[in-house]
């Protein structure tokens, strides 16, 4: 049992198991620092923001300059609304290092009138570096897009758009192509091809809300209307975790060069889609009142019948 341990179980999105083992490595070691750092990560994913920003500060008190961090925990602040101390990250983060995108794009997502034009002036002139990554040259490409709007240049905003759009692809080609296969060929006819082991040990208290529907088609203003009530529902944004829960038991087959879409049966056991959730989420471990969530995954249109066989 050590640190690599907690890492992957972190990769594997097992959020409950990596904080059992990270708070007993750390109960083992209270001097290690880099548990601190792990510790955040998995409080942020389990949305218990108070004890992930804890332990991010508490990393930060002995590595102070530390990029990973830093962005965690402003894009953390930025999340839950704290606008104040995300600005104040991101600024300090592009102190430390001024060619870090994603600080200025953090900037940006707060508001506009935060990025000076000496920023907009050095991303131009980096734009053409071939020494930066499609994907940071994506994310200027979407900055730019944005302020030509304002100005309503609308020719200038689609030349940035598609630029941002291609290079975003480029830059993780590979598991895009996958899922661009994925969401064209497979999802056509899954459920002309599926068969659902069914499993009679139900969420029996879990009351799940799905919120679904096409890329701005306002899901996110329905999921703050709703979060605002007096309950607190909680919410898990786009968790993916239905997606993933299906995509694992299925991957597989579906990219063996022999798969033929059109005539061969994938089989989907309903006792594996809720294991692999309660491993990333520990709902099993929920208290009933707890199990009222919200999920803005907008590809769980596609999966709907599983959501109520489960």
């Amino acid at each position: 049992m050590d640190l690599a341990t907690g890492q992957n179980l972190i990769k594997q999105k097992k959020f409950p198991s990596a904080l059992r083992l990270l708070k007993t490595l750390l109960s083992l070691n209270p001097h290690n620092h880099d548990i601190f750092f792990y510790l955040g990560r998995v409080y942020s994913e389990i949305q218990d923001f108070q004890n992930s920003i804890k332990y991010y500060q508490k990393y930060l008190n002995k590595n102070k300059n530390s990029i990973s961090c830093l962005i965690n925990l402003a894009i953390l602040y930025l999340n839950i609304g704290d606008k104040k101390n995300s600005e104040k990250t991101f600024k300090k983060l592009l102190k430390i290092n001024k060619s870090h995108i994603h600080g200025y794009y953090g900037l940006f997502s707060l508001s506009e009138k935060l990025l000076l034009d000496e920023d907009y002036n050095y991303l131009a002139e980096i734009l053409n570096d071939n020494k930066i990554s499609k994907r940071d040259k994506s994310v200027i490409n979407f900055i730019f897009s944005k302020r030509e709007r304002k100005k309503n240049n609308l020719n200038k905003e689609l030349l940035f758009l598609q630029k941002y759009h291609n290079q975003s692809f480029e830059a993780n080609i590979h598991y895009n192509k996958q899922s661009q296969f994925y969401y064209e060929k497979v999802l056509l006819n899954f459920y002309k091809n599926i068969n659902f082991i069914e499993d009679n040990n139900r969420y029996e208290n879990a009351r799940p809300i799905f919120i679904i529907g096409l890329p701005r088609s306002g899901s996110t203003i329905i999921e703050s209307l709703l979060t605002s009530e007096e309950k607190k529902i909680k919410t898990f944004g786009e968790s993916n975790f239905f997606n993933m829960a299906v995509f694992d038991q299925i991957r597989n087959k579906i990219f063996d060069k022999d798969y033929d879409v059109n005539n061969t049966k994938l089989e989907i056991n309903l006792s594996l889609i809720k294991e692999s959730i309660d491993e990333r989420y520990g709902f099993n471990n929920m208290s009933v009142d707890k199990l009222l969530f919200l999920d803005k995954s907008l590809e769980n249109i596609f999966n709907i019948e599983i959501q109520e066989l489960s």
